[in-house]
């Protein structure tokens, strides 16, 4: 879809279906078909702008799921729209940043290239689909580039990782830094059978298996011809696996027995097994070095979300929020 849908056809569709459920289905009191979910300064935000910013909710409202779970993410994506309202008043009333005109048009002229090659009429239809003008649609990418470029001045630009403070947290959590041993094994698979009949012809292929393994040696070779699994063209192998991944019996087996050596067979639900292990690496400590990307990533998003956090908390703090009800489900 081309923008997250603004359902114009809210108090036929969703939010009624909604007053039915309630009325018929719960014997609770419905809830009001549209009507004013918050106040944010100057701005009013209703219940169908609610439904609107999300294409899940209106899902989840004519799936009729639980009053618990619709009101939850109702209060989200609320929440979502408050904090929307406040940094664009936030813009509004600052002058370190201006978003040009021509940034705007870039923006969808971009879209009418990249998504409809350029074709107006489509992208037009695509509107009308959407049940959107193209103006109130002009208007969110405006907001969107004001809301991205705030959040840059007030929050991304604002964050300052150190190395002192990767060295930190990698000492913190080096024990939880490491490759987790993992295994390299083959495989040959053979199902036990669902009557005695099978039972039997099934025994004997497994004992032809084993004689083929014992005269050959090759395992991958006679994988290929017994083994019934997946990956038997492949010779059987599994290539490096988490222990923790494995079945109980199969992992106590792999991780026990000398490289090279056929283990088995051994029952695996309603299979037997032949196994061969190739190798086996123990767990590995990321050094800091390998480690310090992606702590620096973490250190990053948990200070970004701080900032955004009192950023918005101040916000509000300045500001007239009224929010009327999040449980309208």
């Amino acid at each position: 879809m081309l923008t997250k849908t603004i359902l114009t056809g809210v108090l036929a569709g969703g939010m009624a279906a909604a007053v039915g459920w309630g009325a018929q289905e719960t014997g609770v009191e419905p809830v009001r078909v549209d009507g004013v979910a918050a106040y944010v300064n100057a701005h009013v935000i209703t219940y169908s702008d609610v439904l609107g910013a999300s294409r899940e909710l209106p899902r989840l409202v004519a799936q009729r799921q639980d009053s618990e779970t619709v009101n939850k993410m109702f209060g989200n994506v609320l929440d979502g729209l408050v904090e929307r309202k406040l940094i664009l008043d936030a813009y509004a009333d600052q002058k370190l940043i201006r978003i040009p005109d021509e940034m705007i048009e870039e923006r969808v002229q971009s879209v009418v290239r990249d998504m409809f090659k350029n074709d107006r009429m489509a992208f037009l239809a695509a509107l009308a689909a959407e049940g959107q003008h193209e103006s109130a649609w002009r208007e969110q990418i405006r907001e969107q580039i004001v809301v991205g470029a705030m959040r840059n001045l007030h929050v991304d630009s604002q964050v300052r990782i150190s190395p002192l403070d990767v060295r930190e947290r990698y000492e913190q959590t080096v024990d939880k830094r490491a490759t987790p041993p993992a295994v390299k094994f083959r495989m040959i698979v053979i199902g036990i059978g669902d009557d005695e009949a099978a039972k039997v012809s099934q025994k004997a292929k497994l004992e032809a298996a084993r004689a083929a393994l014992a005269a050959d040696g090759d395992f991958a070779k006679v994988a290929r011809r017994y083994s019934e699994d997946a990956l038997a063209d492949s010779g059987g192998l599994r290539d490096w696996t988490a222990p923790d991944m494995l079945r109980t019996g199969l992992r106590e087996l792999v991780m026990q027995a000398e490289i090279g050596t056929v283990k088995g067979p051994v029952e695996i639900g309603a299979h037997y097994a032949l196994v061969q292990v190739e190798g086996r690496r123990e767990a590995q400590r990321y050094s800091f070095e390998d480690a310090y990307a992606e702590i620096e990533r973490e250190l990053r998003m948990e200070m970004e979300q701080r900032l955004y956090t009192a950023w918005i908390a101040q916000l509000r703090k300045n500001a007239f929020v009224r929010v009327l009800d999040v449980n309208p489900f």
